[in-house]
């Protein structure tokens, strides 16, 4: 999925968008994190709009 702009999108779409709800964090570093904690449900922004 690909935001509104020339660059951008979710990171692991295709992985989470299988899930009923999502948890979108700012950047990697918290995706990493949550990942981590055992939430496969998280993707984050890419990308500048």
């Amino acid at each position: 999925m690909f935001l509104p702009g020339s660059k951008g999108g979710l990171y692991a779409w295709d992985k989470v968008r299988k899930y009923p709800g999502i948890i979108l964090v700012e950047g990697m570093l918290d995706l990493a994190v949550l990942w981590q904690a055992g939430f496969d449900d998280v993707t984050c922004a890419l990308g500048v709009t």
